[in-house]
């Protein structure tokens, strides 16, 4: 029994801690990090940003699909992969960093090889955000963009050399028509982002900071990124988003299992999180003692899940069990040794007669026969036994 207990909660223990968070949710993500351009300065942080980005959104449940370095080819394709992957996902996230510009109120994303001699330019070496934003808008879902694309961009500099007639910008534009999506920008629309000196950028250090928080929502977050940045950066830096959600959405998958799950576009949804731990872990622990008769197991099931889905049939286990061990005992302790002046009820009229002589009942060379039969005496708490040799 001690050996069977073992080996469960080693395997319960094993499998709880090679779990990964799922969601009732389908969660997609596009990560992109370019820096490393051929025609401007590259830049530091995008590739780390990208990178440690999409190892905390995988940890959150997302399906990640991810490039660095991509140059215009690449980047379309990561896009098109993108858009195919989240065609039935309930949340889709765009996260870029990188350079971008705004032209005439149009924000572009820059591949590693764009070259901007002219306004024609745009259309074959950039690639245009709503190209994006619209693969978001097909379903209603939540989406969540994310941009640390506002850095100082030198392609934004000679395109505003070469066309006079064109407004460049390095900042990006506000974004408008986005229902049940939020837009966050590194800093506020027509200004400049910094790249950062450390690991990350100022905006994406915060961000990765704060979507660990239990119990915050996107709105939470985005305050605290957004106080986080100012105080890096000495309010030269604030992060600025549109959102037109609709509900909370909440990041950190070990949140209260009574919490709120994904905004819809709809209506606000408040959803129980499943996670291996809280639901495959026990059932694994459950169907290991189910059928069991070892009253210590369905004790150990209710220590380790005192509210869980199977929690009253462990208890009427529990109970069951014990009164079949107890039992016996009782049944053992009524048949033992009778002596002189023993009372043994007579099958047949329910009445007591007294034993003559001391009656070993069980030996080796002479096994006691017992017989039983209903009790007509009401009085009498089972069945009348009578021994004899």
């Amino acid at each position: 029994m001690l050996r069977t207990l073992t080996k469960l909660i080693v395997a319960t223990l094993a499998l709880a801690a090679a779990s990964v968070p799922a969601f009732a949710e389908k969660r997609v993500a596009l990560v992109i990090g370019n820096a490393a351009y051929k025609n401007a300065a590259p830049l530091k942080n995008p590739r780390n940003d990208a990178g440690d980005m999409s190892a905390k959104l995988r940890t959150y449940g997302f399906e990640v699909i991810s490039g660095t370095d991509l140059d215009r080819n690449g980047l379309e394709r990561k896009i098109r992969e993108f858009s195919s992957a989240i065609t039935d996902a309930d949340v889709a996230l765009f996260y870029y960093a990188g350079h971008g510009l705004q032209v005439n109120g149009t924000n572009y994303l820059a591949p590693v090889d764009a070259t901007l001699g002219d306004e024609a330019d745009l259309d074959f070496e950039s690639i245009r955000l709503d190209l994006v934003l619209r693969q978001m808008q097909r379903s209603k879902r939540v989406n969540l963009v994310f941009l640390d694309a506002c850095r100082d961009n030198p392609l934004a500099r000679s395109l505003s050399k070469a066309s006079r007639s064109l407004n460049v910008s390095s900042g990006l534009a506000a974004v408008d028509k986005t229902a049940g999506m939020l837009i966050s920008f590194a800093t506020e629309p027509g200004n400049v982002a910094l790249d950062g000196d450390g690991r990350n950028s100022p905006f994406t250090t915060a961000l990765l900071k704060h979507m660990d928080k239990t119990d915050a929502s996107i709105n939470d977050v985005m305050i605290e990124v957004r106080k986080d940045v100012m105080a890096a950066t000495n309010s030269a830096q604030i992060p600025w988003e549109n959102s037109s959600l609709t509900g909370q959405f909440y990041f950190n998958p070990n949140r209260s299992l009574t919490g709120k799950t994904a905004a819809t576009t709809e209506a606000p949804t408040t959803t129980r999180l499943i996670t291996v731990a809280d639901s495959t872990v026990e059932h694994t622990f459950w169907t290991s003692v189910e059928s069991s008769k070892t009253p210590e197991l369905y004790k150990a099931y209710l220590e380790r899940f005192p509210n869980g889905v199977y929690a009253p049939i462990a208890k009427a286990r529990l109970s069951a069990v014990r009164s079949i061990a107890v039992e016996p005992r009782e049944t053992a302790t009524s048949t033992k040794t009778a002596t002189t002046g023993t009372k043994f009820a007579n099958l047949n009229t329910g009445t007591a007669t007294d034993a003559s002589t001391t009656a070993p009942i069980a030996t080796a060379a002479a096994p006691a026969v017992v017989t039983s039969a209903p009790v007509a005496n009401p009085y009498m708490r089972s069945k009348a036994v009578r021994v004899s040799r």
